[in-house]
């Protein structure tokens, strides 16, 4: 009696016969949760947020405290120099921007809420409008999580240099010098920590990738040449 030989065959054409479901067309339909369904989660915890832009506001908020102690204390009182006098005011006033715009432009206008209403405008019936529908709102995603990385630099770049042009400006051994130190070094705190809106956007992006289907059946394999064949194990991924 011959041997009975189990083999494990993945092949592209089990895939269209083995998973039929229609959720395996597209990963936007299969993947949980759906993008749709994580922007919603996100819009309705967006306004009770208080600490989303926490990362900026920090050395927004050091940039003023900053500039606040250089006014105090005085700046460099070299007759020669006339710019030092600004300095205070540079730090104050790139500090109340970046506050202004995380406090009042973008939670008066949260990206979540906007695409959660957009998305609840939007046909869901078919598989086509359900595909547009689930696109939608990876951009609403992935545009939040570039806002997200452009501010972070930004924050970075301006904080920094108002920080550095208030340590020149200071006097020698004075605490308007050491907290403009503290503002360049608190300046790169949204680099070390990841924005929310990255972090979801990335979520998602990783939910996406994982998705598979994996079907296993019994099937007749070829053994040979001549057309002898042989039971098999069929087990068939979908990516």
């Amino acid at each position: 009696m011959k041997s009975t030989n189990v083999s494990i065959l993945l092949t592209a054409l089990a895939l269209s016969n083995a998973a039929p479901a229609a959720e395996f067309e597209y990963p936007e339909l299969a993947v949980a949760p759906r993008a749709s369904e994580r922007v919603e989660s996100e819009a309705a915890r967006e306004s009770s947020d208080r600490w989303v832009h926490a990362a900026i506001e920090a050395p927004a908020a050091m940039s003023i405290l900053s500039g606040l102690v250089l006014a105090a204390n005085g700046t460099d009182d070299d007759p020669t120099k006339s710019w030092p006098k600004y300095a205070p005011w540079a730090g104050i006033g790139v500090g109340a921007a970046w506050i202004g715009l995380t406090e009042l432009a973008l939670k008066r206008n949260p990206p979540y809420s906007t695409a959660a209403h957009d998305l609840a405008t939007m046909p869901k019936k078919t598989t086509r409008e359900q595909l547009v529908r689930e696109r939608y709102a990876e951009e609403a995603l992935e545009n939040a999580a570039s806002i997200a990385r452009k501010m972070k630099y930004f924050s970075f770049l301006t904080n920094a240099g108002a920080g550095v042009f208030m340590a020149a400006a200071a006097k020698d051994r004075s605490f308007g010098r050491v907290f403009a130190i503290a503002s360049v070094a608190t300046a790169f705190t949204p680099l070390l920590f990841a924005h929310t809106w990255e972090k979801t956007a990335d979520a998602q992006k990783d939910y996406k990738k994982r998705i598979y289907g994996p079907v296993a059946g019994v099937s007749l394999l070829p053994r040979n040449s001549r057309g002898d064949v042989a039971p098999g194990l069929v087990l068939a991924f979908r990516w």
